[in-house]
């Protein structure tokens, strides 16, 4: 079986747009991360698919792009970003901003730009703590997983009620399985029977 690369191009042209999106202000790399999270939510609720596959993994403070500075440099390379230096107080970090040359694969279709439209509408107001509060809050795929880790943010999407009753379909699904394997039932539960069509 083989694995596919995750689309290295996609992501960098998904990264451009979040910058480009804030209208020419510095966009700290706090903001992009949320950003580039948020806009595979909206997509994922619009759609029904991924928005990329590029990995997300979990974050002190919420989701993280993977190898981000990579994707950011090749950017800076290419001539598409620059990064900024700021400094809050005595700490310093970088924001990003846009050059105005776009490489010539920055063309991301009517849905991927308005998941991007969405996520920065969302993001850009609030304060990164207040976001990082959020995700901590709401973000099942953050929560759940472990510092490093890669998300499956798909949990994220679902609706409360809908995801609570899973887990309890799949709690009594676990413990059937169990009991077959004791030997205890022989049958699986008429709920959990697929008929055929």
């Amino acid at each position: 079986m083989s694995v596919t690369e995750p689309d290295k191009a996609l992501a960098k042209q998904l990264i451009l747009a979040i910058i480009y999106q804030f209208g020419g202000q510095p966009v700290s790399s706090r903001k992009l991360h949320h950003a580039f999270y948020i806009a595979h939510l909206y997509y994922f609720g619009d759609q029904s698919g991924l928005l990329t596959d590029w990995p997300m993994v979990k974050g002190p403070d919420g989701p993280k792009i993977e190898l981000a500075q990579t994707l950011i440099e090749e950017l800076v390379q290419e001539g598409a970003l620059k990064q900024k230096p700021e400094t809050v107080g005595p700490f310093r970090t970088v924001c990003y901003q846009p050059t105005g040359v776009r490489p010539a694969e920055s063309n991301l279709s009517e849905a991927e730009t308005a998941a991007v439209v969405a996520a920065v509408e969302f993001v850009g107001p609030r304060s990164d703590s207040e976001l990082s509060a959020l995700i901590a809050e709401l973000a099942r795929s953050w929560r759940t997983a472990a510092m490093g880790e890669r998300l499956n943010i798909f949990p994220d999407v679902i609706p409360e009620e809908e995801y609570s009753r899973r887990e309890k379909e799949l709690k009594i699904l676990e413990e059937h399985i169990n009991q077959v394997e004791l030997g205890h039932v022989e049958q699986a539960p008429q709920s959990f029977i697929v008929s055929p069509s």
